[in-house]
C-alpha cells in the first residue's frame, strides 16, 4: 500500500523563529522521507516586520511554498488559501508556534493506514509547546487538556 501523501499548511504571521523551528523539524522529516510525499505550503498574512527573514527563510527550505498576502486576513483565510493548494490527499495544518516530533511523519501515516475508513483526524499540542510565551502557553495547556465527546471519535496516540 502507498503512503498517504500530505500538504502541511502553515499560516504565518511575524513568528520567524518559531517557523524556522518548525520548517527545521519538517526538514528532518523530509530527510526520512523516502516516497517523498511532503507539500509544505506557507502562507504569510502581510508580516510586515520580518519581511527579508521570511524570504532567508524561503532560501534555506527552498522546498517550501511561500504564500504572502497584500492585505491582512487572518488565519483562517491563510489556512483556506493553503489548503485550496493542496496536491495531496491529506492536509495538515500546523502553526508556527509547534514543532513535529522525531517520526511524526512515519506516525501519521501508520495511523492513516490503520484506519482507512476516516475522512479525517484532529490533532492537538504537545504540553511543551515551542512558544515561550505565556499566553500561548497557556492556549496550547487548554487544548492539550481538551477531550473530545464521546461518539464517533477514535483517539489515536501518534507517540
Amino acid at each position: 500500500m502507498k503512503p498517504p501523501t500530505f500538504t502541511i499548511v502553515i499560516p504565518h504571521y511575524h513568528d520567524t523563529a518559531g517557523l524556522s523551528a518548525l520548517l527545521s523539524s519538517l526538514a528532518r522529516e523530509r530527510a526520512t522521507d523516502e516516497a517523498h510525499s511532503l507539500q509544505v505550503i506557507v502562507v504569510d498574512d502581510c508580516s510586515t516586520l520580518c519581511r527579508d527573514l521570511l524570504f532567508d527563510l524561503g532560501q534555506r527550505f527552498d522546498w517550501m511554498e511561500l504564500m504572502v498576502l497584500e492585505k491582512r486576513s487572518g488565519p483562517a483565510r491563510c489556512r483556506n488559501l493553503g489548503a485550496s493548494s493542496a496536491r495531496a490527499d491529506w492536509i495538515w495544518f500546523l502553526d508556527s508556534d509547534v514543532e513535529l516530533e522525531p517520526n511524526a511523519l512515519l506516525a501519521m501515516q501508520q495511523v492513516i493506514a490503520t484506519h482507512p475508513t476516516v475522512a479525517g483526524f484532529l490533532c492537538g499540542v504537545g504540553v511543551r509547546p515551542y512558544s515561550r510565551q505565556s499566553s500561548q502557553r497557556y492556549k496550547n495547556f487548554i487544548e492539550h487538556s481538551w477531550h473530545p465527546p464521546e461518539g464517533l471519535t477514535t483517539v489515536v496516540d501518534s507517540k
